[in-house]
C-alpha cells in the first residue's frame, strides 16, 4: 500500500496516484491509494477523513478485502510525511504488517498549526476529531498495541520533525528498538526532503526480500 504526501490544491489533479515510479519493478502486488479528502481544495487530509466520511475505518476495511482478493500473506505499508502518518496508522490495524513510514508525522497536535488548520476547518468543523471516531495521535495509539513492525525513514535535516515527531517516538518506544521498529536515517537535503525515488524503491526491493520476515529486516545492519 502506497498513501501519498502532501500535495498543492492549486496544481494538482485528482486523484493522485503517487508511488507508480517506486513500485513498477516490484515483485509484488501493489495498491495506491488518493485520500478523497483533498477534493475540500487542502494539501494533506492524512487519510482520516471528515464528520461525512469516516475514512480511517473504510480503508482498513477495503485493504482487508483487496489483500484477501489477491491472496497477499504479507502486508507492506509506505509514504512520506502525511502518507508516512497513515502507513504507520493502516500497519498498526494489521498485525505483523511492515510499515515504512518517511519522515511521517505522529502526532497532529505538534505538526504545523497553520498547516494542520485548512484540514480542520474544512472536515472537522475546526475541532480535532474525537479518538472514537478518528485517530490522530499515533504514539497514544502505538502504546495501547504494537503489533506489527514499523521501519522508521528520517531525514537529518528534517529538524521540526525529528524534535516534534520522532523524538516523542523514539522516547516511548526506545524499549522495543531492534524488535518492533528500526531507524534508517540519512541525509537527503534541507528540511522535509525525502529520500530520492531509487532509494525508496530499494528499500522496498530489499524488505520483499525478507518474505515477510520482518523481525528480520529490522535487524539489518543498514538500519540504527
Amino acid at each position: 500500500m502506497i498513501f501519498h504526501a502532501a500535495a498543492n490544491p492549486e496544481s494538482l489533479t485528482l486523484p493522485i496516484f503517487v508511488g507508480l515510479g517506486i513500485t513498477k519493478n516490484l515483485d509484488a502486488s501493489v495498491l495506491i491509494i488518493s485520500d478523497p479528502t483533498l477534493e475540500y481544495a487542502i494539501p494533506a487530509g492524512w487519510f482520516i477523513g471528515s464528520k461525512k466520511l469516516h475514512l480511517q475505518a473504510k480503508i482498513n476495511s477495503m485493504v482487508r478485502h483487496v489483500a484477501e482478493s489477491c491472496g497477499a500473506e504479507h502486508l507492506i505499508y509506505q509514504g512520506a510525511s502525511a502518507g508516512g502518518f497513515a502507513a504507520l496508522h493502516y500497519s498498526s490495524l494489521t498485525p505483523d504488517s511492515l510499515a515504512i513510514a518517511i519522515n511521517p508525522q505522529t502526532n497532529l497536535k505538534a505538526h504545523y498549526p497553520e498547516r494542520l488548520r485548512p484540514f480542520l476547518d474544512s472536515c472537522w468543523d475546526g475541532a480535532m476529531p474525537d479518538r472514537s471516531i478518528a485517530t490522530t495521535d499515533l504514539i497514544e495509539s502505538y502504546q495501547e498495541k504494537f503489533d506489527n513492525y514499523v521501519l522508521y525513514v528520517q531525514n537529518e535535516q528534517d529538524h521540526f520533525h525529528i524534535t516534534h515527531h520522532y523524538s516523542t517516538w523514539e522516547a516511548n518506544f526506545a524499549s522495543l528498538r531492534g524488535r518492533r521498529w528500526s531507524l534508517l536515517s540519512g541525509d537527503w537535503g534541507a528540511g522535509h526532503a525525502a529520500p530520492p525515488p531509487f532509494f525508496q524503491s530499494a528499500i522496498l526491493e530489499y524488505a520483499l526480500t525478507f518474505d515477510g520476515k520482518w523481525a528480520d529486516f529490522l535487524k539489518s545492519e543498514e538500519f540504527d
